[in-house]
């Protein structure tokens, strides 16, 4: 599907190049954001340092803080707060994957070996809370006032839409409205916020911040679901992580709800009990999800998502071009890693 930029321009939904190639406007910005964290990740003790020099090494796309200067670019100049927001940001991130991968058991992550592997939980854990604290931390001089407040509700609504999503592990029943609830707070609300903060530290009126907060929330919103999607049917070599954790550890996506959903008692009961049993596998999935429409479905509601957060970002009044936004959201359902 083509569809118009902001500024004029076309791109198309999905293609090969990526989100990423969308914030080539913003790499020096973003290179300072590497730096600020780097400066952040230091303990004094070899050790650590050398575990907090592993989590520096790998910050990976960098599209949450990209979002967040391009954001503010698009209502104005680029300065040193939003710079030390995107580090806050990535930060973040950077912890909740380190939990992350405890939770999941998973080998690697970024096509090397995850922390947990190297460590051992406790270290890892460990790990992902200094990270966090060195947030919060840092959000005490950050300005405006409002920004350090929202990166800690911001970490609050993560950690509990990660304490949900454990909860409902092996829940065979959940439903479509809680799973969107559960990704809302442990990954779009950390998209939300990076592009309102975006906004926020450029100033203007609250109007404008509360627009980019919600076309960050549609574009976490589909980057999570596809995410979901590739962890059954995408290629671990290409993504560059453990793929099948959600199987494994009784986690139910959007593919297995809407395919679940689809069935008769009967039928549910035989399928849950393939599914739950030492018998479940991968592939199994894959075919049954593929033979449902499930995949196609799943598909279609991550780009319903991308159509929405392109159609609100085209309508925020800003001083400068919001193509680049425009771009990320267009194309975020159609990666592969």
């Amino acid at each position: 599907m083509n569809m118009p930029a902001a500024d004029g321009h076309k791109y198309r939904t999905g293609r090969a190049g990526g989100a990423e190639d969308y914030t080539c406007s913003v790499a020096g910005e973003l290179s300072a954001v590497r730096r600020c964290i780097s400066a952040q990740l230091t303990a004094g003790d070899s050790a650590v340092d050398e575990m907090l020099t592993y989590v520096g090494a790998r910050t990976g796309k960098m599209l949450r803080p990209a979002m967040l200067l391009l954001a503010g670019a698009s209502c104005g100049e680029i300065g040193d707060s939003h710079v030390r927001a995107a580090a806050m940001v990535e930060l973040i991130h950077a912890a909740t994957l380190l939990h992350d991968d405890v939770l999941d058991e998973a080998d690697s992550r970024r096509s090397v070996r995850t922390a947990n592997r190297l460590w051992g939980n406790a270290s890892a854990v460990l790990l992902g809370d200094y990270v966090l604290s060195k947030v919060f931390v840092m959000s005490t001089h950050l300005e405006p006032r409002q920004a350090g407040e929202l990166l800690s509700r911001t970490a609050v609504e993560i950690c509990r839409g990660e304490l949900r999503q454990n909860v409902e592990r092996g829940n065979w029943r959940l439903g479509e409205e809680a799973y969107y609830a559960i990704v809302r707070e442990k990954t779009a609300s950390l998209f939300s916020t990076a592009s309102r903060l975006g906004s926020l530290i450029s100033g203007g009126c609250e109007r404008r911040h509360e627009q980019f907060a919600e076309y960050g929330l549609k574009v976490g919103m589909a980057f999570q679901i596809t995410d979901d999607l590739l962890d059954i049917v995408g290629e671990e070599s290409r993504v560059g992580k453990t793929l099948g954790t959600d199987l494994t550890s009784k986690k139910l996506t959007l593919p297995l709800i809407h395919m679940l959903g689809r069935l008769d008692e009967v039928e549910r009961e035989a399928v849950i009990g393939r599914l739950a049993g030492a018998q479940a596998d991968g592939r199994m999935l894959a075919e049954m999800l593929h033979e449902s429409g499930s995949i196609e479905y799943t598909r279609s509601v991550a780009e319903r998502f991308c159509r929405e957060a392109v159609e609100i970002v085209e309508s925020i009044e800003t001083v400068n071009s919001r193509a680049a936004l425009s771009g990320i959201a267009a194309n975020i359902c159609g990666r592969s890693a």
